[in-house]
């Protein structure tokens, strides 16, 4: 079991918030208490509760993607890049494939949704009115792929155009 705050604060003889504010590099602390904190955070090799962390700023800090498989070089081109980008900006990526399976699109899309993820992109293989409604239902800002969602904000090309 990793090291928590409570106990670097009890290592260090300060409070919660002054390991949060060495942490995060907040201001209120003076560079010797932070760098005592951040020296402890080394030596115990400190790794943050995650789901804590998601509950105490409301963010995850992770987005998912939905695809139908990755043998298609597109969908693994776009996955790459995805997670790439999302990386950059401090967000970790759960790329999950369908296999064009409906039931394992919705499964996976409420796996998602209860690790609070804070965005999705999907590239859909269920269409109709009653899974829009379920999409909006999740309350995650959500973007499709390809296949356009009526009321869903989507990126697609058309296909025919593109192949003239």
């Amino acid at each position: 079991m990793s090291i928590t705050t409570k106990e670097i604060a009890k290592i260090c003889n300060v409070s919660r918030g002054t390991v949060d504010r060495a942490l995060n590099g907040r201001s209120g602390i003076n560079s010797e208490t932070r760098e005592r904190v951040l020296e402890i955070v080394r030596k115990y090799n400190y790794q943050p509760h995650l789901i804590a962390a998601t509950l105490s700023r409301g963010k995850s800090m992770s987005i998912g993607v939905v695809l139908f498989d990755l043998k298609n070089y597109y969908f693994a081109q776009l996955s790459n890049i995805i997670s790439l980008s999302a990386r950059h900006e401090g967000y970790f990526t759960y790329i999950a494939v369908t296999e064009k399976n409906m039931d394992a699109e919705r499964h996976i899309l409420s796996n998602l949704a209860s690790r609070r993820v804070d965005g999705l992109i999907l590239l859909p293989i269920i269409q109709g009115s009653e899974y829009v409604k379920y999409l909006k239902s999740l309350e995650i800002p959500l973007i499709t792929v390809g296949n356009h969602l009526p009321g869903i904000p989507g990126i697609s090309i058309n296909d025919v155009k593109a192949a003239y």
